[in-house]
């Protein structure tokens, strides 16, 4: 699945972190190269099977948004805090449909 971030068409990639939660990345579909790195694994936070943290904050920030808006997840609502910034908890939706490694 494809989405655009920050002006780049990218490729979304799924895999999972040693956490076995999924780890959603961005890659550039022109060349490949890593645009982002969406979620982030906060390995001793409590996470419901299928969901991951996206990183929303610095040069990710919109992020969450385009996630949403390309129908890869589905917001809960739910913040944790992460240093000085809050990691927003999402269920993901379409991981059949985005490239997996």
């Amino acid at each position: 699945m494809n989405i655009e971030f920050k002006g780049r068409l990218c490729r979304v990639v799924l895999s999972k972190y040693e956490s076995e939660r999924p780890e959603i990345r961005l890659l550039a579909c022109d060349d490949g190269s890593d645009i982002a790195q969406a979620s982030v694994d906060l390995p001793r936070v409590g996470c419901p099977e299928g969901h991951t943290f996206i990183k929303d904050w610095s040069e990710n920030k919109g992020m969450l948004r385009a996630l949403i808006n390309a129908g890869i997840v589905e917001d809960t609502t739910i913040r944790v805090a992460t240093g000085f910034v809050e990691a927003a908890l999402v269920s993901v939706l379409a991981p059949h449909e985005a490239a997996k490694e």
